[in-house]
């Protein structure tokens, strides 16, 4: 298991990732989502969808 980063993007105060998740039981896509305040990140959200079981 571990994560691909498929896409980074960002400015002075916001920045985002496009990552897909490999597990064996099924890829799972994301979003994560980054403040930024004085060229540092001050805080973090994945978004992600979670499977059907």
């Amino acid at each position: 298991m571990h994560f691909e980063v498929l896409e980074i993007a960002g400015d002075e105060h916001v920045a985002w990732s496009r990552w897909l998740w490999k597990r064996p039981d099924g890829d799972i896509e994301g979003v994560g989502l980054y403040r930024v305040a004085d060229g540092k990140l001050t805080s973090y959200r994945d978004c992600y969808a979670v499977p059907e079981s």
